[in-house]
């Protein structure tokens, strides 16, 4: 009997309900009464990923005794908001700061953080051009793994389309650097479109149907993220098109779509896994003094061939 691997995610009303109340606040604490405190800005609140990933935060704080301070702008469309809110993070009384940037390329906080001897860490996604740590999923690598799915599927000839989350964050653009740079490398596969803008939301069926329209070639479309390409699925499905969709995210409803066959490939970006690394590896920097390195966690690509050798529950 094979042994079945554990992917966490977010599933007890009990946790959800106590993240609606408390985590995912405008603004919240951890832990009471700690002498380390870890300042995190993320980019949304709005996901089971997001969600996922502040129950991360959380388990790490209590596992190495440190206090959080949490805060999140609503959407991913927010990125004055967030902004606005890593500076007024900036001016507490905490020992580093984890930010998931909205906009890779607006880092003036960093000078602040610097003059404040504030250490920074990008989380999720990397930022472009600063030199800061970065701790999360090889988005990159995630990106090449669906396209050698995708390629596999399109027998390494014919089109795909991508619909991207913000190019103006660095995950997203590294997703999707990823996915053309082994297309062109290793088959003779064509990109018919990209769009982006698409971060946590689905697309309009009348932009959905324009594409189609004007792409009839497209065998495969790679999606950066899970919401958008949960409704891309449902639309095809709907509308009896054979178009396979590789995609992103660790959630329950993303699963269940491997399963049944309407995505075929999934990275398992897991929000849980990011958010627990996040605390630990600061803690183990900044706290514990050892030196301060990138962390790439590798995700798992999913398929209804081998999604039944996963164990799919809840958090520890």
């Amino acid at each position: 009997m094979q042994t079945k691997r554990r992917i966490y995610f977010v599933c007890s009303v009990g946790i959800i309900l106590t993240m609606l109340t408390g985590c995912i606040s405008e603004e919240s604490a951890s832990i009471k009464n700690k002498e380390f405190t870890i300042g995190i800005v993320t980019k949304a609140k709005d996901s089971e990923y997001w969600m996922s990933y502040i129950s991360g935060i959380n388990n790490a704080a209590q596992d190495y005794n440190v206090n959080t301070v949490l805060i999140s702008p609503r959407t991913e469309k927010e990125g004055d908001v967030q902004k606005k809110m890593i500076t007024d993070m900036l001016k507490k009384d905490i020992d580093a700061i984890a930010i998931s940037p909205i906009d890779s390329n607006k880092t003036s906080y960093l000078e602040m953080a610097n003059e404040r001897g504030i250490p920074v860490f990008a989380t999720d996604s990397d930022y472009f051009d600063a030199d800061v740590p970065y701790i999360g999923y090889d988005n990159y690598r995630m990106g090449a793994d669906l396209a050698a799915n995708a390629s596999q599927y399109l027998n390494g000839q014919g089109s795909v389309g991508i619909i991207s989350g913000s190019l103006s964050q660095a995950g997203h653009k590294q997703r999707v650097d990823g996915f053309c740079d082994y297309l062109s490398k290793n088959s003779a596969i064509n990109t018919a479109f990209i769009i982006d803008g698409y971060s946590n939301l689905m697309l309009p069926e009348t932009e959905i149907s324009s594409l189609l329209e004007n792409n009839p070639e497209v065998g495969v479309i790679f999606v950066t993220n899970a919401v958008a390409a949960l409704g891309l699925a449902d639309y095809l499905y709907e509308q009896k098109i054979d178009i396979a969709i590789c995609a992103m995210d660790a959630q329950q409803d993303a699963y269940e779509a491997v399963r049944t066959g309407r995505i075929l490939a999934l990275a398992n970006h897991s929000g849980y896994d990011n958010g627990y690394q996040t605390v630990k590896r600061i803690v183990k920097t900044v706290r514990d003094k050892e030196e301060a390195e990138n962390v790439l966690l590798r995700a798992d690509i999913l398929t209804k061939d081998n999604i039944y050798n996963y164990d799919l529950q809840g958090e520890p």
